[in-house]
């Protein structure tokens, strides 16, 4: 019998327990929000990031009751990142069960002064580097399945990150293409693609970041536009991330997940208001009007 004091929660993700999970981009936001699920589930986290004190902090994530193992890595150098790799196979013998490509980099610049290096900076951090780790470590997965899921962004245009926009569309076809390729050897490739969300990126991004005043401006202004109201938390992507990750989605691939409280499917037309004034009717019943809504008038009218 479950007590009466077991939280849902608990109950949830038990295939995680004991798991092997690489994630990047385990210093701040997403990432580490992630990691903080998936340690509570019994996994054993390996975080790569560039903070070394906020992947340490990781140590203390409340109900944690697997391991975490950090490694400060810089994602821009190939051969930095073939190094930890190496080092992390040797930790865990092998056995790669899980990896979350969360690490990424925002660049706000407008289209004309965006340069070369802007570009390949970006296309490094969020494309290359995913790749790089998918590709060394889906030999050995392929040997015990798992699952895999890239961190993106809502497909919509936005004014001055031409190329965060284009770097991110790379990484939802890197997450289909791969996901066609390895769907035979039981493993799973998905992504989920965040709107707007309540956490630091913006602030810590390399190139002009922005104050913390503007970013609260900008999160305000972006909940006008959800359908849902707020923006994302890093809990809200979090949590769909584990769920694929998890057996629980044993049968998504090739999925990215959208996660913008419906804010993507707005347009300027969309946002017309196209509704007329409704008839006040006195006397009719709620159960009639949804009967009518419906279309389902003529099968329940009464007869003559």
């Amino acid at each position: 019998m479950i007590s009466a004091e077991t939280e849902y929660f608990d109950l949830r993700y038990k295939d995680l327990k004991g798991k092997n999970i690489i994630l990047t981009g385990g210093s701040s936001g997403i990432g580490h929000e992630t990691a903080k699920i998936l340690l509570k589930f019994g996994s054993n986290v390996i975080a790569l990031g560039r903070n070394r004190e906020k992947l340490q902090s990781l140590e203390y994530a409340p109900g944690k009751t697997g391991t975490i193992t950090i490694h400060q890595c810089d994602l821009q150098k190939p051969t930095e990142i073939k190094q930890v790799f190496t080092t992390i196979l040797e930790q865990l013998s092998g056995r790669i069960d899980g990896i979350v490509n969360c690490a990424g980099q925002s660049l706000i610049k407008d289209f004309q002064d965006t340069t070369l290096k802007d570009f390949d900076d970006s296309m490094n951090v969020n494309v290359r580097a995913a790749m790089h780790i998918m590709s060394m470590a889906v030999p050995f997965m392929k040997l015990t399945g798992g699952s895999i899921v890239n961190v993106s962004a809502s497909p919509v245009p936005r004014v001055r990150q031409s190329v965060f926009c284009v770097t991110k569309a790379c990484l939802d076809s890197l997450t289909q293409c791969s996901a066609l390729e390895l769907a035979n050897f039981n493993i799973r490739v998905n992504g989920v693609a965040p709107g707007i969300t309540d956490t630091a990126f913006r602030i810590n991004q390399i190139e002009r970041p922005i104050d913390p005043t503007t970013n609260d401006i900008c999160v305000r202004e972006s909940a006008k536009k959800t359908l849902v109201g707020g923006v994302n938390t890093a809990r809200d992507v979090a949590e769909a991330i584990v769920w694929l990750i998890s057996d629980e989605s044993s049968y998504v691939t090739g999925e990215i997940i959208t996660i913008d409280g419906g804010c993507s499917l707005t347009t300027s037309t969309s946002d017309m208001l196209w509704k007329t004034e409704e008839r006040k009717e006195e006397n009719v019943s709620v159960i009639d009007k949804g009967i009518r809504a419906l279309g389902f008038g003529g099968l329940f009218s009464k007869g003559k």
